[in-house]
């Protein structure tokens, strides 16, 4: 028998190898800056921050006492909508006894009940992510209704003695390494860059101090200057000989000017020299900036596509299951 219920700090570990399981089977890149698999820490963290955020939730699955996997909800603004992310994982050996569509049926539950009382039911969205490669998830959604409606694209760089040493060009603009100083002003730039794309939250202080808290290097934090202000910015993070391009972001006034192609030379130079021989980046599988394009050209190439679905929150009759927001 399925049942769902509350989470206990004892699950933590059993949710971990949970997720591990389903990583096997699920062909999940443990190097992936989009889908790695959690660890019984940050499950935790997870569960506990549930019950202190609006708009958010989680939830225990087991099956005859047996813990088999987990549903978590997590909110946000886009424009006038409200989104609703539910994410559920289920053991590959229970699978196809209903918990999954249990699962997602709890989230829809509890989101038309958080909906309500954030009073956004007239735009309110149920949101799903999928890997490509989990073939079982994307059934899942699709059989529950949920539509495509944009992709990611995880791309790797393997040979980064291909990046050029040389700009290509003389550059009029000042280029530099970041400053504590920036911070500030270099997220306000990524808002005005991401500002009006479609599938792109509201900017909060929260957003802004997880901006602060990824800026741990500001030497990989490659800065162009127009008349001593950010216009243009491009930043990453290493571990030993892995690294991850964060963002490539150029002010609307001042693209077509190849400064994206050369802060990301420099940035890739910069790893480089530090000894990182593998750099992966996601961007938009659409390519709506054009952005794909440019990092082929650095020998770029797609690792994996991550899919978000949406499905429109459709306003019905709404009640507590009695398991904990």
């Amino acid at each position: 028998m399925i049942t769902l219920r509350a989470y206990h700090p004892n699950d933590a570990k059993l949710l971990e190898q949970v997720r591990n399981q389903c990583g096997g089977v699920d062909g999940i890149d443990t190097l992936s800056n989009l889908n790695r698999p959690p660890t019984a820490i940050d499950i935790h963290k997870l569960a506990l921050g549930a019950g202190e955020r609006d708009g958010s939730g989680f939830v225990v699955a087991e099956i005859d006492t047996e813990v088999v996997g987990y549903a978590s909800i997590r909110s946000w603004s886009e424009g006038v909508a409200r989104i609703y992310l539910h994410d559920g994982h289920v053991l590959p050996r229970a699978r196809q006894h209903g918990v999954g569509t249990a699962l997602v049926l709890w989230a829809e539950e509890r989101i038309r009940v958080l909906a309500e009382l954030q009073g956004v039911t007239a735009a309110a969205i149920y949101g799903a992510n999928a890997p490509s490669s989990e073939c079982d998830r994307v059934q899942l959604l699709t059989d529950n209704g949920y539509a495509q409606a944009f992709s990611t694209v995880e791309m790797e760089l393997l040979d980064l003695s291909c990046v050029p040493n040389n700009p290509t060009a003389e550059s009029p603009f000042t280029i530099r390494s970041a400053e504590p100083s920036d911070i500030r002003k270099l997220w306000a730039l990524n808002n005005v860059v991401y500002a009006g794309r479609a599938f792109v939250g509201t900017p909060s202080e929260a957003d802004f101090d997880e901006f602060s808290d990824d800026a741990t290097d500001l030497s990989l934090f490659v800065v162009a200057e127009n008349a001593g202000e950010p216009v243009a910015f491009v930043s990453s993070r290493h571990s030993g000989s892995y690294a991850e391009v964060t963002e490539v972001s150029v002010h609307p006034g001042y693209r077509r000017r190849g400064l994206a192609g050369e802060l990301l030379r420099r940035n890739l130079t910069k790893l480089r020299d530090t000894g990182v021989t593998q750099v992966r980046l996601h961007t938009n599988g659409e390519d709506v900036a054009g952005a794909r394009s440019l990092y082929e050209k650095f020998g770029f190439t797609e690792r994996c596509t991550h899919l978000r679905y949406r499905k429109d929150v459709v306003p019905e009759r709404v009640y507590d299951s009695g398991v904990g927001i």
